[in-house]
């Protein structure tokens, strides 16, 4: 997740527009996009849905120098969320 957007565009050299509030045609990436970081570089975009413990991936965007491998991360890190996502359970209260 993106806190300190200037910041983020001063290290990275990634520019993080939050487009959930924008109508849909002016969006680029998507509603809810997440970076992924890879090593030191921001790498990829990924536009992520979620229903119940199930993660769907609606738009997945490289950055321009990403390295070839990208896809195969993004794919590891989409499988890993989707793993933490079922382990988790929300809205559950005390026993």
């Amino acid at each position: 997740m993106v806190w300190n957007r200037p910041r983020t565009r001063r290290l990275f050299g990634f520019t993080h527009v939050f487009e959930a509030y924008k109508p849909a045609e002016h969006r680029t990436y998507g509603y809810y996009v997440c970076p992924l970081l890879t090593d030191d570089q921001l790498t990829a975009r990924a536009d992520l849905t979620r229903n119940g413990h199930h993660l769907t991936v609606l738009r997945a965007h490289a950055e321009p120098d990403a390295p070839a491998d990208t896809p195969a991360r993004l794919d590891q890190a989409c499988r890993r969320l989707q793993r933490t996502l079922a382990e988790l359970s929300f809205g559950a209260g005390p026993a």
